[in-house]
């Protein structure tokens, strides 16, 4: 599966099933919003805790698995993956649902990534057909 985010407002996308079946599961992890404000009274005023929990949301266009991504839960970009065969597709995500946008170059499966998901983002390494790539493409965000 794909993943970007920080440790506490995390996305967590596509994957397979373990049948090597492509899945298009989307989800978002957040500290919570949920806030339990307790005293050692049982009064509601004093110490706040902040309860963690995962969100599915809405799902990628495209099933893939040994995909990368990158961004925030507000900004992402999911890129690469294998569908039964390496594939360059890329989506983009809104903080609500994914968009197709343009493909990677090369396209490939095992992919890693890094970066922003509006301007900025690498894509590198990988296979593609059975061999290693070294090819790395640049996201400049306008598509």
């Amino acid at each position: 599966m794909g993943g970007c985010g920080i440790p506490s407002n995390s996305l967590a996308f596509g994957g397979n099933t373990g049948a090597s079946i492509a899945v298009y599961s989307n989800e978002i992890f957040s500290d919570g919003t949920e806030i339990v404000t307790i005293n050692a009274h049982g009064i509601n005023d004093s110490t706040s805790i902040i309860i963690p929990f995962w969100v599915t949301t809405s799902s990628l266009n495209t099933a893939r698995y040994y995909l990368a991504g990158c961004g925030t839960t507000s900004d992402a970009l999911s890129f690469g993956g294998g569908t039964g065969s390496s594939c360059g597709t890329t989506e983009k995500w809104n903080g609500e649902a994914w968009a197709t946008t343009t493909s990677l170059i090369v396209t490939r499966q095992y992919v890693a990534g890094f970066g922003s998901g509006s301007a900025d983002a690498i894509a590198l390494g990988g296979t593609h057909s059975g061999i290693g790539s070294t090819t790395v493409e640049r996201w400049n965000g306008s598509s």
